[in-house]
């Protein structure tokens, strides 16, 4: 699949977007900075190949909703060219975050407190840092995937010692 080109115009639900630049190449998706005819910032991610990711992060997008998950919303979904725009969150990555410093423990308390609900719930989250931004002291999930409870991939035995590098 080819990178959509900065500055380029994309017509999605007859909405124009432009390209700001490329974000992040994935294994489904691409995903872009794009702007809106208000010069207002939002993510735009665009599928690879078939619609089946797409419609699954979308399903996904539902249930985390459902359960209160704290998300970028979901603003429009475009089924024919493959594509999603969602809020942009100004803040950084919990990997950035990592980068700089160590997590604030009341962080690292929270998502525990999250990964630990949706346990009970029967599902959780892709723990990488990457999918996950702090803004205004919260954490908010960026990704939308949603996966069934599997004790050897869950927070307490995968995302922490992803979360507390040491």
């Amino acid at each position: 699949p080819s990178i959509l080109k900065q500055n380029s115009i994309l017509l999605v639900n007859q909405e124009a977007w432009m390209i700001q630049h490329h974000l992040h190449h994935g294994q489904t998706s691409d995903t872009y900075l794009v702007h809106n005819d208000l010069h207002l910032p939002f993510i735009l991610k665009k599928y690879h190949l078939s619609q089946h990711a797409l419609m699954q992060d979308q399903k996904d997008y539902d249930v985390l909703k459902s359960f209160g998950v704290m998300m970028p919303l979901l603003l429009t979904v475009d089924a024919t060219q493959r594509v999603l725009i969602k809020q942009y969150l100004q803040g950084d990555t919990v990997a950035r975050t990592l980068e700089k410093h160590r997590l604030d423990p009341l962080l690292i308390s929270k998502m525990k407190d999250l990964a630990d609900y949706l346990k009970n719930k029967g599902v959780m989250l892709d723990y990488h840092p990457e999918n996950f931004i702090v803004w205004n002291s919260l954490i908010y999930y960026v990704d939308y995937t949603c996966l069934s409870y599997d004790l050897s991939r869950d927070f307490d035995h995968l995302g922490l010692s992803l979360w507390q590098p040491d």
